[in-house]
């Protein structure tokens, strides 16, 4: 199910179980099989209403389902643990900026920053994705072209595909750090960054993350 089951129930992002309920009741009796016989559209909808309904009254997938915008069948525990883990690299990165600069971090829009850093980053990722398929390309067609005058020139085009098998290792990482990022900024989705200042004579003031729906 890939449309919004927030969407599709009609309901918002805060409404509370009882709220999804009556809506998901509201609907089923629209196009429910028994009321809509042979009725395949209506079919489809309701399956998709069963979907979208089993996925929202359920906590633990709702929560996934924030926090990624994506089923929780579709996010392993490891995928989520890399996202985690470089949002975290980006946020001491932050960090360390601020200090070495001798800023107040606490004074912009942390989550902002982040969001920024993953963004320039990817787009540096793009390019040298880019560079690595158009140098793979080229050696495949300077490859195909020795071999167009026949086994004499195997040699060369052996020579040409050689490195061939690294620049596809090369891509396939650089498209799992594209993935990585993507899902740290889904992570980033409708939060935002608040400071709670300590009460004099604490240690500092402290860090906090909401989700508020605040955009940036």
């Amino acid at each position: 199910m890939d449309i919004d089951p927030y969407k599709l129930l009609g309901v918002g992002r805060r409404a509370n179980l009882e709220t999804i309920k009556r809506r998901h009741r509201e609907l089923v009796m629209e196009c429910h099989p028994d009321r809509c016989p042979g009725d395949e559209a209506a079919a489809a909808r309701f399956k998709q209403i069963q979907e979208a309904f089993e996925l929202l009254a359920d906590p633990e997938s709702r929560r996934v389902f924030d926090q990624t915008g994506e089923r929780p069948s579709r996010v392993s525990g490891v995928e989520r643990q890399q996202a985690m883990s470089l949002l975290a690299r980006v946020l001491e990165a932050f960090i360390n900026a601020a200090i070495q600069q001798r800023c107040d971090p606490t004074e912009v829009d942390v989550v902002a920053q982040m969001r920024e850093a993953l963004r320039g980053s990817m787009q540096d990722g793009r390019g040298k994705l880019d560079d690595l398929r158009a140098r793979r390309d080229h050696l495949l067609a300077v490859a195909a072209r020795f071999r167009i005058d026949g086994d004499a020139d195997e040699m060369l085009a052996a020579i040409a595909t050689a490195p061939v098998a690294q620049l596809e290792e090369q891509i396939r990482n650089f498209d799992l750090q594209m993935s990585t990022h993507e899902r740290a900024l889904t992570l980033l989705e409708s939060r935002s960054f608040s400071v709670r200042h300590a009460a004099r004579g604490a240690m500092g003031p402290t860090w906090t993350i909401g989700t508020s729906k605040r955009s940036i």
